[in-house]
C-alpha cells in the first residue's frame, strides 16, 4: 500500500516532523527517488535508551534521510550515535517554536505552493500523526468539507 500511495504522489520530497520513524515508508520514499528530511527532530532519555539497543538497525534506517534537523544539541549528539551521518545532522531548533513559517517571505510560499502543485484557489487539508480513533473524526470533517469545498 505504502510504495502504490508513494509511485501515485511521486513525491520529489518528503519531510517527516518529531523524529516517527517508519522504517518501510522511508525506504520506500528513497527507491522512489525522493528526497527525505526529518524537522523537529528529538530524541527523548527513553526513546534513546532503547534506539541504541538496536542501534544496528536504526543506522540503517537513518541512512534513508537526506537531512535531519534536530531540535538541541543533545538530539543531534544522539541521532548520530545511533548511525546518522553527522555530515547530515544540523541542530536547528524547533520550527513550531520558531513560527518560521509565518515569517517566511511571501515569495517563498507561493514558490513552495508552485513546486508542490497547489493552485492559487486549492484548499489543502492536512491530518497528521493522528492517533487511534481519531481517524475516523477526520475523515468525517473532510468528507464534510469536501462537499462544501470541491478543489
Amino acid at each position: 500500500m505504502v510504495r502504490k500511495v508513494i509511485r501515485r504522489l511521486r513525491p520529489d520530497l518528503f519531510i517527516l516532523a518529531e523524529t516517527e520513524l517508519w522504517p518501510n515508508f522511508l525506504r520506500a520514499v528513497k527507491e522512489a527517488g525522493a528526497k527525505s528530511l526529518l524537522v523537529n527532530g528529538r530524541i527523548s532519555d527513553r526513546s534513546y535508551e532503547r534506539y541504541r539497543k538496536v542501534r544496528f538497525f536504526f543506522t540503517a534506517v537513518l541512512d534513508h534521510f537526506d537531512a535531519l534537523s534536530m531540535i538541541r544539541v543533545q538530539d543531534g549528539e544522539r541521532i548520530i550515535s545511533m548511525g546518522a551521518n553527522p555530515v547530515q545532522v544540523f541542530v536547528n531548533g524547533n520550527c513550531k517554536f520558531d513560527q518560521a513559517a509565518a515569517l517566511a517571505d511571501p515569495r517563498l510560499q507561493e514558490e513552495m505552493k508552485r513546486l508542490v502543485g497547489i493552485g492559487a484557489d486549492d484548499r489543502v487539508f492536512v491530518a497528521g500523526s493522528t492517533h487511534e480513533g481519531e481517524e475516523e473524526v477526520v475523515i468525517r470533517a473532510f468528507l464534510r468539507l469536501r462537499r462544501a469545498f470541491r478543489n
